[in-house]
Order: structure tokens, then C-alpha cells, then sequence
């Protein structure tokens, strides 16, 4: 990875991907296609186009649809794309609070 490397920019590649593949559908046509990622952006590859990968099995071209992705565990990233797992920054931890103790408030009765 080069010094000046930024999530989202650059070229496709499969870097970090060599085992990922996909089985994609159209009707009752299946394929099963090599995974490539710009950024942590995950998307297939058919014939000279890369289409972008979607949650819930859709893709960016609406006649194909996903199945299956083997060798890697995608998340799901703004506008329903998915992302790497690792690329994704995990939420920071927040620190506990200890409460004090305190005695319990006593409310008063009017008579």
C-alpha cells in the first residue's frame, strides 16, 4: 500500500481479497465472480465494469443479484454499500463511570 493511500480513491484491486468470491443471479442464471475493492468499498467485476455490491443481495446493476460471498465478512456502509469488516473503524469504547453512592433522598410529606 502506498504513503499516500486514501480510503475511497484509487484504483480496483483485489488486495487483501485473493480467496473472496462471489455467486451472483440473474433469473435463474448463476455466476460466480472474483471480489475487488477501491477503499473499503467491495464490488464484482463483469467483463471490464465493476458494479458496486448492496445490502440484502442487490448490487448496483438491478439485474443482478447476490447470493453468496465467501472469504470475507462485509458490513454495510453509507448509501447500503458494502464495506470490508476490517476497514471500518470500530466504535470507541467509552469509559465507565463509577456512581458515587449516596443515601436515597427522602421526600418530605405536607400535613
Amino acid at each position: 500500500m502506498s504513503s499516500n493511500y486514501q480510503p475511497g480513491k484509487g484504483l480496483f484491486t483485489r488486495e487483501g481479497l485473493e480467496d473472496a468470491q462471489i455467486i451472483i443471479r440473474k433469473g435463474g442464471r448463476y455466476r460466480q465472480l472474483k471480489l475487488y475493492r477501491r477503499g473499503s468499498q467491495l464490488f464484482m467485476k463483469m467483463g471490464a465494469d465493476f458494479i458496486a455490491l448492496l445490502s440484502n443481495g442487490r448490487t448496483a446493476n438491478f439485474d443482478w443479484s447476490w447470493d453468496e460471498i465467501s472469504g470475507v465478512k462485509p458490513v454495510t456502509g453509507e448509501m447500503d454499500r458494502l464495506h470490508l469488516l476490517e476497514e471500518v473503524e470500530p466504535p470507541k469504547a467509552q469509559k465507565k463511570t463509577q456512581r458515587r453512592k449516596t443515601a436515597p433522598k427522602v421526600v418530605g410529606t405536607n400535613a
